[in-house]
């Protein structure tokens, strides 16, 4: 594999460039890295629990909320909506994206097997709403620092949604 790497590549580079890369590229297919993974993870998520603060702020200063919890609190929140929104949108992945193909599958290779998953294949989009749904109601209801009634946050709610959903169709 490594050598079908190192010629596909001295198809593209000169010969010089080749040479000199060569040894990282092995390098880099070869040695097992230890421990990259877990300090990826960890960035990723203190990453993505900066976008998740300014959330946060910028729904502080929509309700003209002046945040008083403290650092601790606002950190556990932060991890506890990224982990839960990679899981939600993991999920609304899952099942826009990969069951049309997994169906797909199912029913080219076993066709009258697919049948069994007719109800998942109906209801796989209102589900994916569903989830998004209550993920931007729990971000609009925990994420600010006073607790807002539900009620209160539908229409907002509402209309992101509305306006997710017709630019993902759009995409």
């Amino acid at each position: 594999f490594i050598d079908a790497v190192t010629t596909a590549y001295c198809e593209v580079a000169p010969e010089k460039l080749v040479n000199t890369l060569s040894p990282e590229i092995h390098s880099i297919l070869t040695v097992p890295r230890t421990g990259v993974l877990s300090i990826s993870v960890l960035l990723t998520i203190w990453s993505a629990m900066g976008g998740v603060d300014s959330i946060r702020v910028a729904l502080n200063r929509a309700y003209d909320i002046k945040d008083t919890r403290s650092f601790w609190r606002t950190y556990g929140l932060g991890i506890i909506f990224v982990l839960g929104a990679a899981m939600i949108l993991l999920t609304v992945a899952a099942l826009l994206v990969f069951m049309p193909v997994i169906l797909a599958s199912i029913d080219r290779y076993s066709p009258g097997f697919s049948a069994n998953f007719s109800l998942l294949d109906t209801l796989r989009v209102p589900i994916a709403i569903l989830l998004l749904l209550l993920g931007l109601l729990a971000a609009h209801r925990f994420l600010p620092a006073r607790k807002q009634r539900v009620r209160d946050l539908m229409p907002g709610v509402m209309i992101t949604l509305f306006v997710w959903v017709l630019l993902a169709l759009a995409f």
